[in-house]
């Protein structure tokens, strides 16, 4: 069972319907091909609820799991995320969620649009707020505690778990996270996503005052537009930690705040209940929710540039 928010592209979600629908409600359609073990639809803000008891008055554990897949594809309805184990041999209450991705989830026009596409950069993000409001809201139906949210997601999933550290507006929705691989170290700069969304525009044949017919394009060619704009606007200065072409923009509106700082060493501020056993001494949650998050630890070119400046 579960609940879903309706939302059009680029702009923010409507309130999560709190009636449980069937379970595994669509994921968004593929940018990569694969089996996701659902129907494929833009109306994909669904999330997806095991427990083993409704209304008991239960006050378990509540986990929120966020799929893998870059920002970019990927889906929480696929056979392997089935929560039934998690749920029933260690009586928590399991909430898998899915969102908008890529070019329908983060395409900054902010920039090119003016106030009526303010935050289109972290849609996405704005998807993932909306799913914990919900838990917030509809967790004691499900015999939850709203106070004890687990948000937790490997690859991809520890990049969106990252990000939502960092989003002011996720803050008080959720007390412990786990970062499982794929730790979101840097976002994208609010100037490196306008040029993609600049480049999309283009390949598109859509001037800036034409965005609201991206509304009406057809899936596949929005979508077509991203290989051409990524070519066009080239790789980003440093591959390994910016990642996410087509993901969370630090946009300092309110969704990927200015407590992540595209060229600082340290990203992540605080949150309140989030990780508070691990902190670090100076009190940033680094050390908390990836243990350090060191990008030079995955080896290359700056790990050899690190381990030569340390041998002077």
């Amino acid at each position: 069972m579960g609940g879903r928010a309706q939302c059009g592209r680029l702009g923010r979600p409507a309130r999560p319907n709190p009636r449980p629908i069937a379970r595994s409600g669509p994921s968004l359609p593929a940018f990569r091909p694969g089996r996701t073990g659902s129907r494929r639809s833009e109306d994909c803000l669904v999330v997806n609820v095991w427990t083993r008891g409704l209304n008991d008055g239960g006050k378990r554990p509540v986990m929120v799991w966020y799929h893998g897949g870059g920002f970019g594809y990927g889906s929480s309805n696929s056979p392997r995320l089935d929560g039934t184990n998690l749920a029933t041999h260690h009586d928590v209450v399991v909430v898998t969620v899915n969102q908008r991705l890529n070019i329908l989830g983060h395409m900054q026009l902010a920039d090119l649009g003016g106030e009526d596409f303010v935050q289109s950069g972290n849609s996405g993000t704005l998807d993932m707020v909306a799913s914990l409001q919900w838990v917030r809201d509809n967790a004691e139906r499900f015999g939850g505690d709203p106070g004890n949210v687990t948000i937790f997601g490997q690859s991809g999933g520890g990049g969106k778990v990252s990000t939502l550290l960092a989003t002011p507006a996720a803050r008080g929705l959720f007390h412990r996270a786990i970062v499982m691989s794929g730790a979101a170290v840097r976002l994208n700069t609010r100037d490196r996503a306008s040029k993609l969304s600049e480049a999309v525009l283009k390949e598109l044949g859509l001037t800036r005052a034409q965005l609201r017919d991206l509304q009406m394009m057809p899936f596949k060619q929005v979508i077509g537009a991203i290989r051409p704009a990524l070519k066009a606007v080239g790789a980003p200065a440093n591959t390994l930690l910016d990642r996410y072409d087509f993901g969370p923009v630090v946009d300092g509106v309110g969704a990927a705040g200015p407590s992540i700082r595209p060229g600082g060493d340290r990203h992540f501020g605080r949150h309140p209940g989030a990780g508070r056993q691990r902190q670090g001494r100076d009190g940033d949650l680094s050390r908390a929710a990836g243990q350090g998050l060191e990008p030079r630890a995955h080896g290359g070119r700056d790990a050899r540039a690190d381990r030569a400046r340390r041998a002077q």
